[in-house]
């Protein structure tokens, strides 16, 4: 080409094409990893979050006392290696019962946070508890948060050493929004029977439907944060956007417990009730009016904490 002559169009259209490509291809590798690395929400009693805007509002004083009587319970720390190579840790209430419920908390979340209202009932009924710090949470390490798929393996071998324990007879597994997918995956690869109860609580079938369902709700950014750098990116590291809880409730031989708020924006009550329907031994779902993300059992009160409760007492008697 001549000094003078202009570059041909499609040329031109081949160089902003190729920009743009790079451009998309750097901000969708950057929100992927801001979407899965660790950035850990303080505990609501530290003041850090002002609760009155969210809505644990109606309920902050409730929570909080509830935190600071977990804070005052005594535990040990235990740590245990991952399938992986990574340490992780958890805050073990032993109290000599026979009786162990896991707890697994959701996504950049903490167990004080998502357990301490219930942790405190099963801690009255006689339940030793084991609050897990999922991988990049908490003191665990890890780089990559898995929306469950590499927590599941985790949570598979906490049980093995709950289970191990001669002292404890009956195992529970409760799980709170990403902690529920968490269950939901491992739901079809319990081997112990000790294991009575497994509990979803606001729990989502798969990423991309959750995505799916913000998109619909008018968060059109999610279809570009949330989903493209996952079939990017996703995929190589062995997180699949469409990998399904559902699919492993399928074929559970474990009694399950599905709980989830009427008003839950973050996963809709609907992802509960089709795992619901597709669990195929005993099961029961509870759903509460007003409830917001994780909050079922605490709006729900001393009502749907009994029905909750009542279920478990069914489930561990056999």
């Amino acid at each position: 080409m001549k000094r003078g002559e202009n570059l041909p169009v499609w040329s031109i259209i081949l160089f902003v094409a190729l920009g743009l490509f790079v451009l998309v291809f750097i901000i969708a590798t950057v929100s992927f990893f801001l979407i899965l690395s660790r950035k850990d929400d303080p505990v609501f009693d530290e003041g850090k979050v002002d609760l009155s805007v969210t809505h644990y509002g109606p309920y902050a004083d409730k929570l909080i006392d509830c935190i600071t009587a977990m804070r005052g319970e005594k535990s040990e720390e235990l740590c245990i290696t991952s399938h992986d190579g990574k340490k992780l840790y958890a805050d073990y209430y032993d109290r000599g019962f026979d009786k162990t419920a896991i707890m697994v908390h959701g996504y950049r979340s903490n167990p004080l946070n998502n357990f301490s209202y219930i942790g405190r009932r099963l801690l009255d009924k006689g339940y030793n508890l084991l609050f897990i710090h999922q991988r990049v949470h908490g003191k665990s390490e890890g780089k990559v948060i898995g929306m469950g798929q590499y927590e599941y393996k985790d949570v598979l071998k906490w049980l093995d050493l709950i289970a191990a324990k001669e002292s404890v007879k009956k195992i529970v597994v409760y799980g709170t929004s990403m902690g529920a997918a968490t269950v939901g995956y491992m739901s079809d690869k319990i081997k112990s029977d000790k294991v009575k109860l497994l509990v979803m609580d606001c729990g989502f079938t798969s990423y991309i439907d959750q995505l799916g369902y913000l998109f619909k709700s008018g968060n059109a950014p999610i279809l570009f944060a949330g989903i493209f750098p996952f079939f990017l990116w996703g995929g190589l590291i062995g997180v699949k956007m469409q990998r399904s809880t559902t699919d492993c409730i399928k074929n559970t031989t474990v009694p399950m417990c599905f709980i989830h708020g009427e008003n839950d924006i973050a996963v809709p009550i609907e992802h509960s009730q089709i795992n619901y329907e597709a669990c195929p031994t005993e099961k029961l779902l509870i759903t509460v009016p007003e409830a917001g993300h994780t909050t079922s059992l605490l709006v729900g009160g001393e009502q749907k904490t009994d029905e909750f409760l009542s279920f478990l007492d069914t489930c561990v008697s056999k």
